[in-house]
């Protein structure tokens, strides 16, 4: 990629970023404790809106679903949800595990499927209850127990897919809890995505 050049670079932050998420033109930046709001890599100006949310805690990841934005805390098992219309905690979810990765499914209303090393449970986050949790399928739980690496939904609404840190990759049927495929893979993957271009391989 020749042409690939520098058009904005934006300011240097005070620690690591943790997280990236994005709403429109506007950025939100986890870096330590707080998400910084962003607009063209500019801090967005306090006075002209609410620039920065500060949590108790170092942030994990960010997850940004419709007008809000979901907050996991390092070693907390509470997800913050705020608007990011307000500064105002929307909500806040108690699970029953440390949370270390989220995703919210297309369609799945005010729900999100959030997951541990070993757990995988979807949350009404208006509500803060437990839908289900799929560690009670057996034949899910079998792929959990071996660390979940990451996961992400596929083109078909209710197919998750999740790689585990021992190289396999289940696509998994989160309304019939059911394991649909697997894959053995010679590494471990540390990211996923799909594609709808059919000429090649979907994942």
């Amino acid at each position: 990629m020749p042409d690939l050049k520098t058009k904005i670079l934006g300011p240097t932050l005070a620690g690591r970023v943790a997280s990236v998420q994005a709403y429109n033109e506007l950025l939100y930046v986890a870096v330590g404790a707080e998400v910084l709001k962003f607009s063209f890599l500019h801090l967005v100006a306090a006075g002209d809106q609410i620039n920065r949310y500060e949590f108790e805690a170092d942030i994990h990841k960010m997850l940004l679903f419709g007008e809000h934005l979901l907050v996991l805390l390092r070693g907390s098992n509470v997800a913050r949800v705020r608007s990011v219309a307000g500064v105002r905690l929307s909500s806040a979810v108690t699970l029953e595990f440390v949370p270390t990765d989220a995703l919210h499914p297309t369609t799945y209303l005010n729900k999100v499927l959030f997951a541990s090393d070993t757990s995988l449970a979807l949350y009404n986050v208006n509500t803060s209850n437990l839908i289900f949790s799929l560690n009670s399928v057996e034949q899910v739980d079998r792929y959990l127990s071996e660390g979940i690496q990451c996961m992400q939904q596929s083109p078909v609404v209710d197919v998750i897919a999740v790689a585990t840190r021992k190289g396999h990759l289940a696509m998994i049927d989160i309304k019939k809890a059911q394991v649909l495929k697997v894959f053995k893979m010679s590494n471990r993957p540390t990211c996923l995505s799909f594609s709808t271009d059919y000429t090649r391989d979907p994942l």
